[in-house]
C-alpha cells in the first residue's frame, strides 16, 4: 500500500508541472483525480494500521479453548454477584464433610425462595443424557466420551446437604457454558441449561418459603461443617 501511494504522489507531482505549463484542462481532472485516488488509498491504510482492541469485556464468556472447570466456576461467581445480597446470600466452592461423607458443591444460594444448589460443566459439544442416565454421553470432534452425569451428582450433593441442614427442600441447577450444545431430559429433578439463563431460572421461584431469620440459621450451619468456604 505504501509503494502505491508513493508512486501516486510522484504522479500527482508530475501531473502538476504538466498542468502549469501546458494550462490544459484535460490535465487538471487527471491531477483531480489522482488526489482524491491518493487520500482514498491513504484512508484505507490508516484504517488497517489502527491497533486492534483487546478489550474482551463485553463478551460473556471466552471461546472455548480446553476444559477449565475452575475458570467456569468464578465466572459463575462473578454472575451469582449480580443477585440482590438483600434477598440472596451466595457460598461458593463449599466442600461439606458429614458422617464421612463428602461433597464438593460448586455453589449454593440460601435465600427466603428457597436454597439452590448448583453444579457447573465447562463441557464442549453435543452433551446427551436424562435424569435417569448415571453417565452423560459427550460427542465432539467425532469422539464420544462418557462422563458421570452432573445431575445425579447434585442429587447427591444434596443428599449431603440434607445431612447438615435436615429436611428442606432444595432446588437442583446445572450450569453448562456456552461451548455446547444440550440434549438433556432433567424431567422434573433439575434444571439443566446454559449460563445466560441461570439468573431468570433462579428468580422463577417467587414464593417466600423461609424466613431472613431460617436464611441466616441455614448459612451459619453450612459454614459449621465446611471445610473450605467463600462467601459472597
Amino acid at each position: 500500500m505504501k509503494k502505491i501511494c508513493g508512486g501516486l504522489v510522484i504522479i500527482i507531482v508530475g501531473v502538476l508541472i504538466a498542468a502549469i505549463i501546458f494550462k490544459q484542462t484535460w490535465l487538471w481532472v487527471l491531477l483531480a483525480t489522482s488526489a482524491a485516488i491518493f487520500i482514498i488509498l491513504s484512508v484505507i491504510d490508516i484504517s488497517k494500521n489502527e491497533p486492534q482492541s483487546n478489550d474482551n469485556s463485553i463478551r460473556e464468556y471466552p471461546t472455548y479453548q480446553k476444559n477449565d472447570g475452575k475458570a467456569f466456576e468464578l465466572f459463575i461467581d462473578n454472575l451469582l454477584r449480580t443477585l440482590s445480597s438483600e434477598e440472596y446470600t451466595v457460598l461458593s466452592d463449599i466442600t461439606l464433610e458429614v458422617n464421612s461423607q463428602q461433597a464438593q458443591i460448586d455453589h449454593i444460594i440460601v435465600s427466603i425462595y428457597g436454597v439452590f444448589v448448583i453444579e457447573t460443566k465447562d463441557w464442549a459439544g453435543l452433551i446427551s443424557g436424562t435424569w435417569k442416565d448415571r453417565t452423560f454421553v459427550q460427542e465432539l470432534d467425532f469422539n464420544y466420551n462418557h462422563y458421570d452425569s452432573p445431575i445425579k451428582q447434585n442429587e447427591w450433593h444434596i443428599k449431603v446437604l440434607k445431612e447438615v441442614l435436615g429436611y428442606i427442600f432444595c432446588h437442583s441447577l446445572v450450569v453448562f457454558s456456552a461451548n455446547s450444545t444440550l440434549n438433556i431430559d432433567a424431567g422434573k429433578y433439575a434444571w439443566v441449561g446454559h449460563f445466560c439463563s441461570l439468573i431468570s431460572a433462579i428468580k422463577e421461584h417467587k414464593a417466600k418459603i423461609l424466613s431472613f431469620g431460617e436464611v441466616n440459621k441455614i448459612v451459619r450451619l453450612i459454614q459449621e461443617h465446611c471445610c473450605f468456604k467463600k462467601a459472597i
